[in-house]
C-alpha cells in the first residue's frame, strides 16, 4: 500500500512534515485522518519503523483519543446526544474528515462519520476506534464521540473511512555543554579524605575531601564536580581567609582530579 498523496510531501518521504498540517489538540500534533485513510494496519506497522514513510509519528492510544475529545470541547464524550452535534462535526472536520456520508434522502437519514485504527491488534484483526458520527434519521439527529474500542478490521483491510489515530513524536530540544565552571564559597566540613561518585537521574556527582592545615588552622576542603546535560560545574567548599594560599593549592589538585574522572563517566 502506497501513503496517500500530500501536497507536501513530506509524508512520502518521512521527514517530519510542517507544522501546519498539523492539528494542535490537549498538548499533542494530531495528524488528520484523511491523510492515512485507506492505508491498512499491516502497511502501515511497516510504515512507522526507521525509514518508514511515518516514522516520525506514533499511534495514539484510547486514553489521549479520550482527553482529546474532551479537551476540544464535546460535551457528552461516550454519549449519543443532540447537543453532541456541532462539536463532534467541527472536530470531523477539523481532523480531515468526515471520511464516510451515508445519505438516503428516500427515508431522511444521513449520517457522517469517522474513525481509525489505533495501534492495537489481536492477530488477524487489528482494532478501530475514537468513533465520530452525526447523523440518523432527520426527526432524531444525534452525534457521539466513543473513544473506546468500536469495531474490528482484518489486518490487511482498508477502508477511505478508516484512518489511523496517529500523533507526531516530538524530539527533545538538544542541549550544548558549557564550559566547566569553578564557584569559592567559604564553608566548614568535617568529611575525611574520600572520592565519591554518585548517579542522580541526568546528573553525575563526584566528590574528593582533603584536609589542609596551617600555622592557624586546619580544615577540609571539598572540591565537588558536577557532570549534567547541561555542563561539568566544579565547587570547593572549606576555604577561611587565612588558608587561601594552601587551600587554593590542594583544591586545584582535586580539581584537577574530579575532571579527570569526569571525561570517563556517563549519566
Amino acid at each position: 500500500t502506497i501513503p496517500p498523496t500530500d501536497t507536501s510531501s513530506a509524508l512520502v518521504t518521512g521527514s517530519v512534515p510542517t507544522r501546519d498540517i498539523h492539528v494542535e489538540i490537549d498538548g499533542l500534533y494530531w495528524l488528520p485522518l484523511d491523510h492515512t485513510a485507506s492505508i491498512s494496519y499491516d502497511s502501515m506497522a511497516l510504515f512507522l519503523q526507521n525509514g518508514g514513510a511515518y516514522e516520525n509519528y506514533r499511534y495514539a492510544n484510547l486514553d489521549e483519543i479520550r482527553s482529546m475529545f474532551i479537551a476540544f470541547g464535546i460535551p457528552t464524550v461516550g454519549g449519543k446526544t443532540a447537543e453532541n452535534i456541532d462539536k463532534v462535526l467541527e472536530l470531523m472536520e477539523t481532523l480531515g474528515g468526515p471520511l464516510s456520508t451515508f445519505d438516503v434522502p428516500s427515508i431522511g437519514f444521513n449520517r457522517k462519520s469517522m474513525a481509525g485504527f489505533y495501534g492495537v491488534a489481536n492477530h488477524p484483526v487489528a482494532y478501530v476506534g475514537g468513533a465520530l458520527s452525526v447523523g440518523d434519521y432527520t426527526n432524531d439527529l444525534k452525534a457521539f464521540a466513543y473513544p473506546t474500542k468500536f469495531g474490528e478490521a482484518d489486518m490487511d483491510y482498508q477502508s477511505s473511512s478508516i484512518g489511523h489515530w496517529l500523533v507526531l513524536k516530538l524530539k527533545p530540544a538538544t542541549t550544548t555543554k558549557t564550559s566547566p565552571t569553578i564557584s569559592i564559597t567559604e564553608a566548614s566540613s568535617t568529611l575525611t579524605e574520600i572520592t565519591t561518585a554518585t548517579p542522580s537521574g541526568t546528573t553525575m556527582s563526584m566528590t574528593a575531601t582533603t584536609t589542609v592545615s596551617t600555622s592557624s588552622s586546619t580544615s577540609p576542603i571539598t572540591a565537588s564536580g558536577c557532570k549534567s546535560d547541561t555542563g561539568d560545574t566544579i565547587t570547593c567548599t572549606g576555604l577561611t581567609s587565612s588558608m587561601h594560599y594552601y587551600s587554593m593549592r590542594t583544591m586545584n589538585l582535586n580539581i584537577v582530579y574530579i575532571l579527570e574522572q569526569l571525561k570517563h563517566m556517563t549519566c
